[in-house]
């Protein structure tokens, strides 16, 4: 006679038979509404909060921007000052776009 460990030990180790619904399961799954990841939301909207308010400290405590180009641009014309506002403009919205359109 089996101890009731044995039995028990025996009965665990046995494979579980499968209970057929027909594709049920799929259906309620594929039914379901699709699960919002808010935790890649909140991310976005905390790097997209933190690059505005760095961008409005940098606006109001900095330099102005022609002073800020002249002073690094070789030979300090206007298209200089265009061509680095536009560098600029290019590295803040390339960011910005990645966070606002990535999954």
């Amino acid at each position: 006679m089996q101890s009731f460990d044995e039995r028990l030990d025996e009965l665990l180790l046995q494979p579980e038979r499968e209970i057929g619904d027909e594709g049920f399961s799929e259906t309620v799954v594929g039914a379901l509404p699709a699960r919002r990841n808010l935790r890649v939301s909140a991310r976005r909207w905390t790097l997209g909060g933190a690059a505005d308010a760095g961008s409005l400290v940098t606006a109001l405590l900095g330099a102005p921007i022609e002073a800020v180009f002249s002073s690094f641009a070789l030979g300090g014309g206007a298209a200089t000052t265009v061509a680095a506002a536009l560098l600029v403009a290019t590295v803040v919205a390339v960011p910005v776009a990645w966070v606002f359109y990535s999954k």
